[in-house]
């Protein structure tokens, strides 16, 4: 039997705890792709960090297989963030490479505006912000059921 003034007391019982997610990223700057990784947490695991798109045309169908890679590999990324050194035609061939894999979504960031005034921003700043839209617009993604599907956006 439960007492009104202890259920008043108590602390609410937390809503679902979301589990952190695969992701591949692809990127050159080893500097840049540690403030992503940082960045995605906790929401997001990088499963496998790709630096060329050769590399990413190779691997990538192979991560992209349910079931593939160590036991910490196992489950399918859900996304695939390619970093602003890679063209679109970089994108275009890993994705062409990975047809027959599971249904991922593809972020492209775009890449630094040079003609910008004002600094540069450093490695670890742009990594953190890349990471931040990519960790934000992913959990939109999420809570709209549509990660899993094949799509392609650009950030």
């Amino acid at each position: 039997m439960f007492s009104p003034g202890l259920v008043r007391g108590m602390a609410a019982a937390p809503t679902a705890i979301k589990a952190s997610l695969p992701i591949v990223i692809c990127g050159k700057n080893p500097q840049v792709s540690s403030a992503v990784i940082a960045a995605l947490h906790p929401d997001y695991t990088v499963a496998h960090s790709i630096q060329s798109p050769t590399a990413g045309v190779r691997d990538l169908p192979g991560f992209l297989r349910p079931g593939v890679g160590t036991e910490e590999q196992a489950a399918t990324p859900v996304a695939v963030l390619i970093g602003g050194g890679y063209t679109d035609e970089d994108m275009k061939s890993m994705q062409d490479a990975c047809r027959d894999g599971q249904p991922v979504v593809w972020l492209k960031v775009r890449p630094v505006d040079r003609d910008r005034s004002g600094p540069l921003p450093t490695f670890a700043e742009w990594g953190a912000e890349i990471g931040r839209r990519a960790r934000d617009f992913l959990n939109q993604l999420r809570s709209q059921e549509q990660l899993g599907k094949d799509h392609t956006f650009y950030l």
